[in-house]
């Protein structure tokens, strides 16, 4: 008996020992991690905010739009409609509006808007000139979305 006791305290040690460089090998990895974990959720905080920048920008430019092809329709496009229909103007006149619009609400908005769309959209002004043709559409349709009966 006396002489296992040796070989088990032996035995014991090399594995108490084992065990602890284990720990001391995973410590070392987890606390390496840390910093890439830290670089891994700042960018995702830079992206959501990158995101809610963006959804900012989109909610700007319709109710940008609503408003000014509300503001249109009621001042300069209906009377230059029915001028159109009479042959009295140029349907040149109503596309003129169109971008006058456009223009305006481009104009509107502020250049973090303008860099969040082109990274989203591309083209800013494409994409306002088909949110006005939207809201040219609904106005004459009698279709309005939820957000454009909140923000007209």
């Amino acid at each position: 008996m006396n002489e296992v006791i040796p070989v088990i305290t032996n035995a014991a040690a090399t594995i108490l020992t084992a065990l602890i460089s284990l720990l001391a090998v995973l410590s070392t990895r987890w606390i390496n991690t840390l910093p890439e974990k830290a670089r891994v959720e700042n960018a995702k905080i830079e992206d959501d905010h990158f995101r809610a920048l963006v959804d900012e920008s989109i909610a700007r430019v319709d109710d940008l739009a609503t408003k000014t092809v509300t503001q249109i329709e009621q001042t300069t496009a209906k009377t230059l409609r029915e001028a159109v229909k009479d042959g009295k103007a140029d349907k040149k006149e109503l596309e003129e509006l169109g971008i006058a619009a456009r223009d305006e609400i481009i104009d509107s908005l502020s250049e973090e808007y303008k860099t969040a769309l082109m990274f989203a959209v591309g083209s800013v002004e494409g994409y306002v000139t088909k949110a006005v043709e939207t809201k040219v559409y609904e106005l004459k349709n009698g279709i309005f979305t939820v957000a454009s009966l909140e923000t007209a």
